[in-house]
């Protein structure tokens, strides 16, 4: 019996897959572990992915849509559906809480629109533990979205005995204004009951505001390097040039 190759079949314009996406096939667990580790470590967007996919991999030639698409399936793996994030968050810190007594955790949620996700508020039981040794100095920060709730995330960190950084809480807010400030405060004051001796931030007013309204025990002060760079910003060359003079005499 003789077999004869249909030329319809294997025509260039029948739906087969290219051969580089069957590359991609045979490679999809390397690529994948590349992209889990990715996410884990950087958290790069799309384009720089590709960028490293195609220096791994570079008998590929990874395109934009196949990372894009790729990143977009593991994140939804690693972390699940998007849309259920403050969901699954607010339910993990609820099982942490029954099976970790001195576990604590606030969220908030905005009435409209749909009881949007707005706020947490977390410290584990080490960190609560960490907070009763090195209370003297409390630092407190925020960096702008870098979750994927693209909310800021206020960092609360102290120096222990080693001169390392240790945590005592970190929250989620929905802006940088007095109102969410006083909340976490709020919850500061709930979760430790007793006010550090001294705070430290940046020259952000709403942090100023809210400490003197929440932690009045504590005595506030500005970090030296952001003092320093506010007044660089703020001068003329000449200014500055006359400062240093004067400094020196």
């Amino acid at each position: 019996m003789k077999y004869l190759f249909n030329k319809e079949i294997s025509s260039p314009i029948h739906n087969h897959e290219q051969k580089g996406k069957l590359n991609h096939k045979l490679h999809e667990r390397e690529i994948a572990d590349f992209i889990k580790d990715n996410v884990h470590q950087n958290n790069d967007k799309p384009a720089l992915l590709r960028t490293k996919l195609n220096l791994k991999f570079p008998s590929l030639s990874i395109d934009y849509a196949y990372s894009a698409n790729l990143l977009y399936r593991i994140k939804q793996e690693m972390f699940g559906d998007p849309s259920k994030d403050a969901q699954n968050l607010v339910g993990l810190c609820r099982e942490a809480e029954i099976q970790f007594p001195n576990f604590y955790f606030k969220s908030k949620t905005n009435p409209l629109p749909e009881n949007r996700f707005s706020g947490i508020f977390i410290s584990t039981p080490t960190m609560r533990t960490e907070y009763k040794k090195y209370n003297n100095l409390l630092i407190i920060d925020t960096t702008f979205g870098t979750n994927r709730f693209k909310l800021p995330l206020m960092l609360g960190t102290m120096v222990n005995n080693m001169g390392r950084t240790v945590l005592a809480f970190f929250a989620l807010v929905a802006s940088e204004t007095i109102d969410e400030f006083n909340w976490v405060f709020t919850c500061f004051m709930e979760c430790f009951e007793v006010a550090p001796a001294n705070v430290m931030t940046d020259e952000c007013q709403s942090f100023a505001a809210a400490i003197k309204n929440k932690l009045k025990d504590s005595e506030h002060f500005i970090c030296g390097w952001h003092k320093e760079n506010t007044i660089k910003r703020n001068m003329s060359n000449k200014g500055r040039f006359k400062y240093k003079t004067s400094k020196r005499m």
